[in-house]
């Protein structure tokens, strides 16, 4: 007797085709009704239902397993991933100022207009607790962001230049999440420690000028369209790596395609070091007001309608979409369309997810506290311990944050955990509290399956035979 895998996906092309994704090993085929109906998680399977060659295939896909200890063998993945996780992401709030007044920021406007800046003490204290967790973790692998409020303002310049520098010693690669309407200021620094140093520049841009000027605006009401252009010119000339980030809400999705023209003709997309995300704003704080949020789902279907051929534009205007919507599609796209998939990490699949989760972000804020998500600084009930004057962590705090598709319930039991790699943890917190943890699927299946939806097609093409067909 066999047991079918829980880690099965189905999906309906015609009446007597369907198609198979193995969550767990990234397998896709197709099989015909009979098979497909036989084919439930978690049930047990008698081989003479099946011919020979149907069980062989069966099993050499990963689609039959010899008994139901999937969960454990997820459970030891995690532990051995823990064990072997040598690698820290240092993010620093220089400030949590922010020169900008942008309508669906996350942050709080008594956090943005707070006049807070690192002083040296402080930053000498940060190297200290960065120090002891290296040595703890036995750290072999380090880089630093930096990140808000705006990072980059001029009046932080000094603050900036310092950390800059002593992560740059160090041989950390650097990079920074910016509204981009003030690092010319620091063109300067990264000539003099590399622009090779430099990891990356993330700078958000939300729509052509008339649009952009609309949703990232200064306090008096000014757009910041053309300085970050300016700023984004000559990042690239530099050999800086920028990853211009678009927030998408449903209204200004329909503007993308005259943006990215806008990139081709400023010669943006002649950079091989220039990428566009196409992230979609967010609700983790379950408040059910952010404005012009939409489900991931539809905005896949919007950028297939609006681009034609979503693929092609992928390549031409170097495009990637947020980080789930990637993840979630990355198995299929690689199956069908033979792109690499970040997913796939040696011999099988990376089932992480969120980096807060695998305790891989350490964020240092501007108040001296130490956070665990970069959308929680400025929240000091969120913290999870304080660098200054001395490191103190509460690990306890800092160890909820450590949910996974083996830990949580409702996600240990789901077919597409693998993809998905879980909720979002601080969505699953301000759903119930700190000390209870709620996954929110955020429309993971209705992605999965809006993918397939519009690429139904481009499979029908490619399939040659089915088992059983």
């Amino acid at each position: 007797m066999r047991i079918v895998t829980q880690y099965i996906y189905q999906y309906k092309l015609e009446d007597d085709v369907h198609l198979l994704l193995n969550t767990m090993t990234g397998a896709m085929d197709t099989v015909n009704g009979r098979i497909a109906e036989l084919l439930k998680p978690r049930v047990q399977l008698d081989d003479s239902l099946l011919t020979t060659e149907e069980a062989e295939f069966l099993n050499e896909r990963g689609y039959l397993v010899d008994e139901n200890n999937e969960q454990a063998l997820v459970t030891a993945w995690f532990a051995e991933f823990k064990r072997r996780m040598k690698a820290f992401h240092f993010i620093v709030c220089p400030t949590f100022t922010c020169n900008l007044r942008c309508p669906y920021c996350f942050e709080g406007l008594d956090i943005r207009t707070s006049k807070t800046a690192m002083s040296v003490e402080q930053i000498d204290h940060m190297f200290k607790s960065m120090d002891l967790l290296i040595q703890e973790r036995d750290a072999s692998r380090v880089d630093l962001q930096f990140y808000g409020g705006e990072p980059f303002l001029k009046s932080n310049q000094h603050i900036v230049e310092q950390i800059t520098e002593r992560a740059a010693s160090r041989g950390w690669p650097i990079s920074g999440i910016t509204n981009g309407t003030q690092i010319h200021h620091y063109f300067e620094l990264f000539e003099r420690i590399g622009s090779e140093a430099v990891d990356q520049i993330q700078i958000t841009l939300d729509g052509p000028e008339e649009i952009h000027d609309q949703l990232r605006i200064h306090a008096n009401g000014r757009g910041s369209y053309q300085e970050i252009r300016r700023n984004v010119d000559q990042l690239l000339a530099m050999g800086i790596p920028v990853l211009l980030r678009v927030n998408t809400g449903k209204d200004n999705v329909a503007h993308l395609p005259m943006m990215f023209e806008e990139f081709e003709k400023m010669g943006w997309t002649a950079y091989d070091h220039f990428q566009c995300q196409i992230s979609p704003i967010t609700d983790h704080g379950c408040t059910g007001c952010v404005p012009n949020y939409q489900p991931e789902f539809k905005l896949l279907r919007q950028l297939h309608e609006l681009m034609g051929d979503w693929e092609a534009a992928r390549e031409r205007y170097h495009l990637m979409l947020g980080y789930d919507m990637e993840r979630r599609t990355s198995l299929i796209r690689s199956a069908i369309y033979g792109k690499e998939s970040f997913m796939q990490r040696g011999e099988g699949i990376d089932l992480t997810g969120c980096s807060a989760s695998k305790q891989h972000y350490v964020i240092y804020g501007a108040d001296g506290l130490i956070y665990a998500c970069p959308e929680t600084v400025g929240q000091s009930e969120m913290a999870i311990g304080r660098f200054t004057p001395q490191h103190e962590l509460d690990r306890q705090r800092w160890n909820a944050w450590e949910v996974n598709i083996a830990n949580t319930s409702k996600c240990s039991t789901c077919n597409i955990a693998p993809v998905c790699g879980g909720a979002c943890p601080l969505q699953g917190f301000n759903g119930s509290s700190f000390d209870a943890y709620e996954p929110h699927c955020n429309f993971a299946q209705q992605t999965i399956k809006a993918y397939l939806d519009l690429n139904r097609s481009r499979i029908m093409d490619l399939i040659s035979s089915s088992v059983g067909g």
